[in-house]
């Protein structure tokens, strides 16, 4: 992981890996091996060898996992109000499966199987949108997945579905699809929305 971390570092790129408890704790404790047993030790390091990379990084990118668990780690911490101040700098953020589904109001905890359980505070960082990554395999995952998750849009809320091999790459005031896939925006109280792939998406 340290020889990586350096590598990223070189090319102005850090990875982050908060979005489960067992790669945070081997991260951790990869990293600092002398730190004890105690977690909070090694975690406590990790956000400040964290926070120093991104002051040195051109873009962020935050790996899948538990949407709701990376919410909950980063929430709060200096790591977070540091990554904020860098992305008004001009950061790129990219973020894949948990990492782009932390950043709304909302978000899944996708340890529970209880989907009147299932939506957890996000980081709010995208205020009025849901993200739902895997899209077009959701349903493939949980039977119903996509049509409940639709039914839960608040009427002020836009849900947009990412399908996989697929990303939006946007600046803030315009956006594009870059994949093989589709996305899909569907507007609180409605059914059906709108598509777009890599070759129909607006500017």
């Amino acid at each position: 992981y340290s020889d990586c971390f350096h590598l990223f570092k070189r090319i102005s790129i850090s990875f982050i890996c908060f979005s489960a408890p067992s790669s945070l704790f081997i991260f951790a404790h990869t990293l600092f091996p002398d730190s004890g047993t105690h977690r909070a030790g090694r975690f406590q390091r990790l956000e400040l060898f964290s926070t120093a990379l991104i002051r040195d990084a051109s873009a962020v990118y935050f790996s899948g996992g538990n949407p709701y668990y990376l919410a909950q780690t980063i929430e709060g911490t200096r790591f977070w109000h540091v990554l904020l101040e860098e992305l008004d700098r001009g950061v790129a953020y990219v973020g894949c499966s948990a990492g782009v589904a932390c950043l709304t109001e909302r978000t899944y905890d996708s340890d529970t199987d209880d989907f009147e359980e299932v939506f957890k505070p996000g980081l709010a960082y995208t205020r009025g949108v849901l993200f739902g990554p895997h899209w077009d395999v959701l349903d493939t995952w949980v039977t119903g997945a996509r049509e409940a998750i639709v039914a839960s849009l608040g009427p002020d809320e836009v849900l947009v579905g990412l399908d996989e091999r697929t990303a939006i790459v946007g600046d803030g005031a315009s956006w594009e699809v870059r994949g093989v896939g589709s996305v899909h925006v569907i507007a609180g109280g409605v059914t059906a929305g709108q598509t777009w792939s890599s070759t129909t998406a607006p500017s």
